[in-house]
């Protein structure tokens, strides 16, 4: 076991007993109080000496004596204040209330630095927003308008149209017409703010999107009528096109002087223009203007009518009518211009009844008109006699010089 004694210890024990010996000094000051009173008072008389003041020595006494007396008494202390209690609780108390508090004060903080402008930010666009929508708004009532006007017109126009109005579709579509312009009309009494301001803005915002789908849905129905109004109005076009041309060559066949007869095969046509005219028929009435010019064009032009005269065609034909034993008989023609080129002509078959325009087709004739033309074709192989009429200029009827048996000749077209 060591003998040697640490520094640290002697140190401690030796603060110890230092402690002890000024608390055993203090002690006996306490004990020997009336020493130590006259010791304070001399050492107080000494210090005024060597300062050169004069005090008695009474008063010098009375104040050590007085000292002293209060000196071990306990001294309760004045009330406290209701604000410094309050204080001092809170102080005692800070670590509960700090921290809560010092987010109450950052919130209101950034209410009033940052969340108030915002919103007066947000507050702002949101009034120039629906300021915005409402300008929007006035422009797409002036669309409507203008596009419900122009409407208007178009429709003014085809009901004055008597070759567009008498039809039952136009009927129909203008009664669906006035039905919804009518409704334009409504909407477009619908009374937009001209400023909006912040107090009115959430009001005039209903209205103004109200306003705006109203306008958008009856845009669209404004939009649909005028597709179907370009529709008719194109048809509408269209009729007045094949009415004008109907009576362009109607003109030009009563100019021509036609035989009552030659003027009869063109009424058919003109009935059937005029009927695809009033059905809007497209098809009907150009099929129907073309067989007009094609009739019109044969009536024109001067023709002959000759027997079909080349190797290896037929130039006639035989029918026999079993078991009757009935025959008729026909030569094979072609009408020719004056270059000579084939001219097909509107042909209806006596027997099948169908009517079609031909460059060859079968004329009756009488059997010995037939038996000429076969002789002269035995010889050589052609038929040198082969005119078998004429039709002048402005004329659909053919004088014939030889052949038929009839004077409306019989045709066929197959054989």
């Amino acid at each position: 076991m060591s003998n040697v004694v640490s520094l640290t210890e002697q140190m401690g024990a030796m603060a110890l007993i230092d402690e002890m010996r000024f608390s055993q000094a203090e002690l006996q000051k306490q004990l020997n109080l009336p020493k130590h009173r006259q010791l304070v008072a001399e050492q107080i008389r000494e210090f005024y000496r060597a300062k050169g003041i004069a005090v008695e020595d009474a008063l010098v006494e009375e104040g050590v004596r007085n000292f002293f007396a209060n000196r071990l008494t306990y001294q309760a202390s004045a009330p406290v204040a209701p604000l410094t209690r309050l204080l001092a609780r809170a102080y005692i108390t800070r670590r509960r209330w700090l921290m809560p508090m010092v987010g109450v004060l950052g919130v209101s903080l950034w209410l009033v630095l940052v969340a108030q402008p915002v919103a007066g930010f947000f507050g702002k666009a949101a009034m120039q927003g629906a300021q915005k929508r409402a300008d929007d708004a006035r422009e797409l009532v002036a669309g409507h308008v203008g596009l419900r006007e122009q409407l208007e017109k178009q429709l003014a126009t085809l009901e004055a149209d008597a070759l567009v109005a008498n039809q039952p579709t136009a009927r129909r579509l203008f009664e669906q017409a006035v039905a919804v312009l009518e409704k334009a009309r409504a909407v477009e009494r619908i009374t937009l703010p001209l400023q909006v301001t912040e107090q009115s803005r959430a009001e005039d915002s209903r209205l103004i999107d109200s306003a705006t789908d109203s306008l958008k849905q009856d845009s669209a129905d404004l939009k649909a009528l005028a597709a179907e109004l370009d529709a008719l109005s194109a048809q509408a076009s269209a009729i007045r096109s094949w009415f004008t041309q109907l009576q362009d060559v109607q003109d030009k066949v009563r100019k021509m002087g036609l035989s009552k007869t030659d003027a009869e095969q063109f009424q058919p046509l003109f009935a059937k223009v005029d009927q695809a005219v009033r059905d809007t028929n497209a098809t009907a009435a150009e099929q129907g203007l073309k067989e007009v010019r094609q009739l019109l064009a044969v009536a024109a032009t001067p023709l002959t009518l000759e027997v079909v005269s080349r190797t290896g065609e037929k130039s006639m034909v035989e029918r026999n009518f079993d078991p009757t034993g009935g025959k008729s008989w026909y030569l094979l023609a072609e009408a020719l211009d004056a270059s000579g080129n084939v001219v097909p002509l509107p042909i209806t078959s006596v027997e099948t009844g169908e009517r079609r325009y031909a460059s060859v087709f079968g004329v009756r004739v009488n059997q010995a008109t037939y038996q000429a033309a076969k002789n002269d074709k035995l010889l050589d192989g052609l038929v040198d006699d082969r005119l078998m009429g004429k039709k002048a200029a402005n004329s659909l009827s053919f004088a014939f010089v030889k052949g038929p048996v009839k004077t409306k000749p019989d045709y066929i077209l197959e054989w």
